[in-house]
């Protein structure tokens, strides 16, 4: 399927694009572990959910369809995440509906501070703003960019 050949592609391309895959990091999570769910304000002012898309769906009536999720946990400041982003966008694109990309934010800038970096790196999907680094802790990111490949239950 086109979707698996993408996700492998976007897989070299982080592993390749991202040095610190490279080092010797012992993540909290671990492949087949459930993803910790989190709800975080995003930079247009809406309150998104993991739940939204993979997983135990929050709103099954309202999407009624689990997708793949991508998170990638990046900041403004971050050099490697700003090469990384058109990657995403573009996988983005190509992938269609099967696949949903939400960029983390933990920058400790506020939504307004953040949008011209959004608009600037024309960023299409969600930005999600962990400005306090919870959800970071909880994923075990050390390093940035740190992305996260969830299967649909999550």
């Amino acid at each position: 399927m086109a979707t698996r050949f993408l996700l492998k592609t976007l897989l070299s391309l982080a592993l390749t694009a991202t040095p610190s895959l490279s080092e010797n990091l012992v993540p909290l999570l671990k492949v087949g572990d459930v993803a910790p769910t989190f709800m975080l304000p995003s930079v247009d002012d809406k309150r998104i959910s993991l739940r939204d898309y993979c997983g135990q769906l929050r709103q099954s009536w309202k999407n009624g369809k689990q997708h793949i999720v991508i998170v990638s946990f990046m900041a403004s400041y971050c050099v490697p995440c700003r090469r990384e982003i058109p990657l995403l966008e573009a996988f983005a694109k190509e992938a269609g509906d099967d696949v949903k990309v939400i960029y983390i934010s933990v920058d400790t800038l506020d939504r307004t501070a953040l949008a011209p970096f959004v608009k600037s790196m024309n960023i299409q999907q969600p930005v999600l703003l962990d400005r306090y680094g919870s959800i970071m802790k909880k994923y075990g990111v050390q390093k940035l960019p740190s992305l996260f490949i969830l299967n649909r239950e999550g």
